[in-house]
């Protein structure tokens, strides 16, 4: 019985970073971090990042009040993070990268032309994993047109097989967002980019607590 409750005891603590959510943008008013892909990779609340191309909003709010704001047509590697230790420690720790997208409604009988806008791809450089696209398609299209409503979308990447690839703390893993659109189309709201845990771990963890339960 001692062993058994030692057994989920460091079963627990191997998975505590990774019972929950881990937080890695909400941009409610602040940058949380992230940068923009461009020249020196300046903050997104670089003056001349905001409110120029990046911007807060309440438009596509998933968590929180607030969301990020871009504004830039055309092909892009725009958003990004360089994860500091903490993040890194929860990436190792968690098994998907998620974030909230949204596109604004076009206004019924504005003349607009229609048009598109897409997350190209996301790509993860990190160390021992080098510099990956995620996807080899297209992984999320919105198409516009005359009169069509606000979408909200969520991009999930399945990170798990990389990670045997990685030290068991990487000294830099940076996640790297495409976009792409058509004239006038460039126009994305993201909120909610966090860490996900795997379910199996945690109904792992809680059958090991049901057996307990009914061994006591």
């Amino acid at each position: 019985m001692k062993k058994f409750i030692l057994c989920l005891t460091i079963l627990a603590a191997l998975n505590t970073a990774a019972l929950a959510d881990v937080m890695l943008g909400s941009w409610e008013g602040v940058t949380d971090g992230w940068i923009d892909w461009s020249g020196s990779h300046p903050s997104i609340g670089d003056a001349t990042m905001m409110p120029s191309k990046y911007q807060y909003a309440t438009i596509g709010a998933t968590a929180g009040s607030q969301s990020l704001r871009l504004i830039k047509d055309g092909w892009n590697q725009n958003l990004a993070l360089g994860m500091d230790y903490n993040q890194r420690v929860a990436f190792m720790a968690n098994t998907k990268f998620a974030i909230d997208v949204t596109v604004p409604a076009d206004i019924a009988g504005d003349g607009a032309n229609d048009g598109y806008a897409q997350i190209y791809n996301v790509t993860i450089n990190a160390e021992g994993y080098g510099w990956h696209d995620q996807f080899t398609s297209v992984p999320l299209n919105f198409y516009f047109w005359d009169g069509s409503g606000e979408r909200t979308a969520t991009l999930e990447i399945d990170y798990s097989a990389i990670k045997s690839s990685m030290p068991a703390i990487p000294g830099y893993i940076e996640i790297i967002i495409a976009t792409n659109s058509s004239t006038g189309r460039g126009n994305f709201y993201f909120d909610n980019a966090r860490l996900i845990p795997e379910p199996v771990t945690l109904a792992l963890l809680g059958l090991g607590l049901t057996l307990l339960r009914k061994r006591s």
